[in-house]
């Protein structure tokens, strides 16, 4: 009978019933999700971000490009392309977060860290290239509790 999810009695230093290395115990981790876990914190930052950008940034930005009708197709149908990519970034960074918590992978976590690194990277930069307010384009400043809980992780492991 193999292991269950979380189950770590089957697990040892030496191997499972299988023989095959648990990284689990070996990294300190019992395949369990710890809330202070710092991964853990920036991946229910991300997915809060991602919820927000579904939501919210649907109904007051993809919305309104969908009913732009003088916008030429292809940029049109590139922008809502891009929308969705940004969509699925944020969801699968929050899941590598997350498993990154659970297995203690760090590999995890500086993956989808450098996903958050680009955003805000981008988002806080652009408004100053392109001359607007942060009050008109915020969102950069999102990713930045992100970053500094994937350093602590890093840092702390």
């Amino acid at each position: 009978m193999g292991a269950e999810w979380g189950d770590t009695k089957a697990f040892s230093p030496q191997g499972d019933e299988l023989g095959r290395e648990s990284h689990h115990v070996l990294n300190g981790h019992n395949g369990s999700f710890a809330m202070l876990d710092p991964f853990m914190i920036a991946g229910v930052i991300m997915f809060l971000n991602a919820c927000l950008h579904t939501f919210v940034g649907g109904k007051q930005i993809a919305q309104p490009v969908v009913e732009n009708r003088t916008l030429p197709i292809a940029v049109r149908e590139t922008m809502l392309y891009c929308w969705h990519v940004a969509t699925w970034s944020l969801y699968a960074s929050a899941i590598g977060f997350a498993y990154a918590s659970w297995s203690g992978d760090s590999v995890w976590a500086v993956a989808s860290g450098l996903v958050a690194l680009g955003f805000a990277a981008i988002g806080v930069i652009r408004p100053l290239v392109r001359d607007v307010t942060y009050r008109v384009l915020p969102q950069g400043w999102l990713f930045v509790p992100v970053l500094m809980a994937t350093l602590w992780g890093l840092l702390a492991g």
